[in-house]
């Protein structure tokens, strides 16, 4: 009778330990996949256009780290996968993350709260520094920088996931993987790196001697050892110490050459390098790099492209022409490819094939307002005025936000010689700018600082052309301070 007793409580007994060995399997599953996703997929997909540019480049290691906190949560989780409590923590920190990145995509108050609401639940003595608390720190500085723009909550996001790794002894490469995200927020624009220049010089000095370190730890040459001396090279570029920069980035690449770097990561090295000489106008050397990369990848629209861009500056119109159009007989050519082009012909003055590529940029791909406006440009070239007026007036209608919207406003009217309207919307758009940023994201997805700098010059312009001095030096000034050329470029295409 004693042993039938003991059999039937023992099934009960053997079924719910099943039960909660399944729960458990069950939810681990959930949680990696989860994990995994906001932790290596999701990253990997925002960098396509970079694909095999791998550990060199700053995105490239955030993404490779990524993958090895991803591997290293798996196991973690095995060994504590008795502990219900974390698994539930880590399930409810991921619905969490979830719902910020969906629910709350278009609300950032309410997406920002869920993911310090993550975060916060493995800053707790029990788990802070622990793996999942990287995990979820990493994630809320990607989501506020990538996902949502706001790189000040980023950046204080970043800065906590680095006074953590040092308080809480973590590993050496979560220390050099805090860092260097926290440098690269800080010196995210040329307003940044000049607010934050003490912080950024510190951090740059303590990644350097991290960096030699980690480096001597292996026989091989370290990931890490190139990507804090690209890192820095960018660092001296946002300060304007453009020679300083040229000579790192040289430094660079030869020592990345005498350890025999993979080929991959030795491009784009000289990528950066082709970047920084032409920062300083030096097309000619940047060139000839460009073209050595264009021969050795015979394959690759970008090199092609990029060399088709150079030539372009250097005047060489007809052979850049030739380039461009051969780069877009190519597969996945760079996405301004054609744009530049037209921007070409139109220096030509080949408006009609002008014309011809700005009906294939429309065509192909969905409308921008920028697609409009250049349309419209070669229009009033062509002297077809209903036509460009029409395009001009789509485009501001296509612009992305208000502060957009009063900015291409504004170039209409300097294109109909209305100058006080220009500087009335061009007052309106410098009022606008921190808003639509953090709502939506302006055009070119560009730094607020950098948007600011490019309509303080362009305010200064107008300024001028009324005849009012002081108050033009006085704009002039503030773009100074703020301007990041980047920007300029980019909206270069609106004035053609």
């Amino acid at each position: 009778m004693k042993s039938d007793n003991q059999t039937g409580t023992g099934k009960p007994l053997a079924l719910a330990i099943l039960a909660l060995s399944i729960f458990v399997l069950l939810s681990l599953g959930t949680l990696i996949g989860l994990l995994s996703y906001f932790l290596f997929a999701k990253p990997s997909a925002e960098k396509k256009e970079n694909d095999g540019y791998s550990e060199v480049s700053v995105d490239g290691y955030w993404n490779a780290y990524n993958s090895e906190l991803s591997n290293r949560m798996v196991g973690y989780l095995i060994v504590r996968a008795y502990d219900s409590a974390l698994l539930l923590s880590m399930l409810k920190g991921a619905r969490k993350v979830d719902t910020a990145l969906t629910k709350h995509r278009n609300s950032y108050p309410e997406a920002h709260i869920d993911l310090q609401d993550a975060t916060d639940i493995f800053r707790t003595d029990e788990y802070r520094g622990s793996l999942p608390a990287l995990a979820f720190q990493g994630m809320q500085v990607s989501a506020e920088e990538r996902v949502f723009g706001n790189r000040k909550a980023a950046c204080d996001a970043a800065r906590l996931l680095f006074r953590d790794t040092i308080e809480c002894k973590s590993a050496e490469t979560d220390k050099f993987f805090a860092r260097t995200k926290l440098i690269d927020l800080l010196n995210s624009s040329v307003s940044s790196a000049n607010k934050n220049g003490e912080e950024i010089r510190k951090l740059v000095d303590e990644s350097r001697s991290a960096a030699a370190n980690l480096d001597k730890q292996r026989e091989q040459a370290h990931p890490y050892l190139f990507i804090q001396q690209n890192q820095e090279a960018e660092c001296l570029e946002r300060r304007s110490l453009n020679s300083e920069a040229l000579a790192l980035r040289e430094k660079t690449l030869k020592l990345a050459e005498e350890r025999k770097l993979k080929e991959i990561d030795q491009d784009f090295l000289k990528v950066s390098l082709v970047r920084c000489l032409a920062s300083q106008r030096d097309y000619q050397k940047a060139l000839a790099i460009t073209e050595a990369l264009s021969k050795s990848h015979p394959d690759s629209s970008y090199y092609l492209a990029s060399s088709a861009f150079l030539k372009m500056y250097l005047k060489r119109f007809d052979e850049s022409e030739a380039e461009y159009r051969k780069a877009l007989s190519m597969e996945n050519p760079p996405v301004w490819t054609r744009e530049s082009l037209i921007g070409l012909l139109v220096m030509m003055k080949k408006y009609d094939s002008a014309l011809a590529e700005c009906e294939k940029l429309i065509e192909k791909a969905k409308p921008e307002s920028k697609y409009y406006w250049t349309r419209g440009f070669v229009y009033e070239k062509l002297d077809k005025k209903t036509e460009a007026e029409r395009d001009f007036k789509q485009a501001i209608k296509l612009a992305s936000d208000p502060c957009a919207c009063a900015l291409l406003r504004s170039l209409y009217y300097l294109r109909c010689k209305k100058l006080k309207e220009a500087l009335e919307e061009q007052t309106v758009a410098l009022a606008l700018v921190d808003k639509s940023v953090a709502e939506t994201g302006l055009v070119g997805n560009a730094e607020p600082d950098a948007i600011k700098g490019y309509v303080y010059e362009l305010r200064a312009s107008t300024y001028r052309a009324l005849g009012r001095s002081k108050e033009a030096e006085a704009d002039m000034r503030a773009s100074k301070e703020l301007n990041n050329n980047s920007y300029s470029e980019y909206m270069g295409l609106y004035q053609l």
